[in-house]
């Protein structure tokens, strides 16, 4: 399979933490990693970073529900230059409220890059959750879904494009899913969350695009 599952953790917290951390192991040369953070604020806007300890996250499409002070950032790398136990960090700026982080890591047959990530912005809120759409470009990609509450829902029915999602994880605040699709199209990540709070949502999507990834692997 073009990407395959490694591993994946969550965090949260609530108060004035200025960061949180996943420690996983396992992890290999190569892998792309992929981090959605989110926070409830008292009244700023958060600056949000993640870090492998060694490298910086590229960052996805700020969101924010301006009306609930709700903000959420998809956070990522192509490919890991560290291997075996990594400690995930994201970072955060501001009063924060309430925080969590889901991180995923997925090990891809061949090089990654970036295709298109979307996120809803404003006043939303209810029990039915959906991200903008996306518009995909590539026939081999890994299509993620969030969310982030400004409380602390249940999340169920994860989708995208229609599909139910393969897997997903959260906690507190948030909730990340994913598919791995084979055609393009245009269309949006849903879920439903067990309480009628505020929230944001987002879309993004990763395809494979290169020479076989062959980091990590030992010539015998």
């Amino acid at each position: 399979m073009s990407f395959t599952f490694n591993t994946s953790g969550v965090n949260n917290a609530g108060g004035a933490s200025a960061s949180l951390t996943v420690a996983l192991t396992g992890i290999n040369l190569g892998d792309m990693v992929v981090m959605h953070v989110g926070a409830d604020t008292s009244s700023t806007t958060p600056v949000f970073s993640g870090s492998d300890g060694t490298s910086s996250f590229a960052s996805g499409t700020f969101g924010e529900a301006t009306v609930a002070l709700c903000y959420d950032q998809l956070l990522y790398l192509l490919s890991s230059t560290v291997s075996g136990s990594v400690t995930y960090t994201a970072s955060y700026t501001g009063s924060v409220v309430g925080a969590s982080v889901e991180v995923y890591v997925f090990t891809p047959s061949s090089a990654v890059t970036f295709d298109i990530d979307t996120a809803t912005n404003g006043a939303n809120n209810g029990t039915s959750i959906a991200s903008g759409n996306i518009t995909t470009t590539g026939t081999d990609e890994l299509v993620f879904g969030a969310a982030f509450s400004q409380n602390v829902p249940t999340y169920s029915a994860q989708q995208i494009n229609g599909t139910n999602a393969t897997g997903n994880i959260g906690t507190n605040y948030g909730n990340t899913w994913y598919l791995h699709v084979t055609s393009t199209f245009t269309s949006n990540a849903t879920c439903t969350s067990s309480a009628n709070n505020w929230w944001i949502a987002r879309a993004a999507a990763f395809k494979i695009s290169g020479a076989p990834n062959l980091l990590g692997q030992q010539c015998l």
